[in-house]
């Protein structure tokens, strides 16, 4: 079983991606702003449909960023506008930007549907973000079963807390937290300013962190964090880069409970280590990278 690495970084996992060149990943930007337009009905008010425009009008933006890296004197990440999704599931707070607005159109996606499998159980979703398939799930789940959601960054956990509050949902457990493969402290970088921003992410080497780009935060595994007999019935990882260390970190819930498991790998390099980890516990991995992969166990023949 592989270690569990000092440093999770997003951007790494996507300059070390054979499928992910520079090309593919503008294609991908303008693909994500395609969508948007096509998602602009979601918008809950007339107003939160204008600050989707606006979002998408900074984000056609991205040509004039992508000229500053290369000339080494990168631009910060353009301001965000807040907006409201009206959604099946309930109403959905987004801090802005386009991702939240590009997953919630995306109904036919391999979460979703695992979702919808739910009858029972308990969700765990590790790096919730403001919580749409946390939404989601609880929502299906109702009585029959719990949600517990860890997002480590605290403006997208303030975010998760208020859509759980104004979608009333008394079944879902939240935690401002980094799940990985130790227990102790971690250091969240920002890394939407450089020559390859992409989001946040997590280390735990404090040699490697700039302070000024990072702040400490707690980090646990999945085993300390959910009790041994909690009914986890369906797992969902998506935490820029470091889902081994997450899978690592939950090896119990892997042995005893058998949940299915929906995980993102940014990179083929990425699907292979995971699904070499969770293969050792009994599992199948279906689905190709970059994307969403399902692990599900292994079926046994008896004779």
């Amino acid at each position: 079983v592989p270690t569990p690495s000092v440093y999770s970084d997003i951007s790494r996992a996507y300059i070390e991606s054979p499928h992910l060149t520079s090309y593919t990943r503008s294609n991908r930007r303008w693909l994500t702003v395609l969508d948007a337009f096509l998602s602009i009905h979601l918008g809950l008010r007339v107003r939160d449909r204008l600050a989707i425009l606006a979002n998408i009008t900074l984000m056609l933006t991205y040509p004039v960023g992508i000229l500053a890296r290369r000339v080494n004197h990168p631009l910060p990440y353009p301001l965000r506008i807040p907006y409201v999704l009206r959604l099946s599931s309930g109403t959905l707070h987004a801090p802005g930007g386009l991702h939240f607005l590009q997953a919630a159109s995306h109904i036919d996606s391999p979460i979703t549907q695992v979702i919808n499998e739910l009858v029972s159980g308990t969700f765990v979703d590790v790096g919730a973000s403001v919580g749409l398939y946390t939404l989601q799930a609880a929502q299906k789940l109702g009585a029959r079963g719990r949600v517990f959601s860890f997002e480590p960054a605290p403006d997208r956990f303030k975010s998760l807390q208020r859509n759980i509050l104004t979608n009333r949902l008394s079944n879902v457990t939240a935690r401002c937290c980094a799940v990985g493969a130790i227990d102790g402290e971690a250091y969240l970088l920002d890394l939407t300013c450089g020559p390859n921003p992409r989001d946040i992410s997590v280390a735990t080497d404090a040699h490697m962190v700039r302070p000024a780009h990072a702040r400490r935060i707690p980090i646990q595994r999945l085993d300390s964090l959910i009790q041994a007999d909690e009914p986890v019935a369906l797992v969902k990882v998506d935490v820029e880069g470091a889902e081994s260390e997450v899978f690592l970190g939950m090896t119990t819930i892997l042995d005893t409970c058998r949940p299915i498991i929906v995980f993102e790998a940014l990179s083929a390099t990425a699907a292979r280590v995971c699904s070499e980890i969770l293969s050792k516990h009994g599992y199948e991995v279906s689905g190709s990278a970059p994307g969403d992969l399902v692990a599900r166990p292994a079926q046994i023949d008896v004779p």
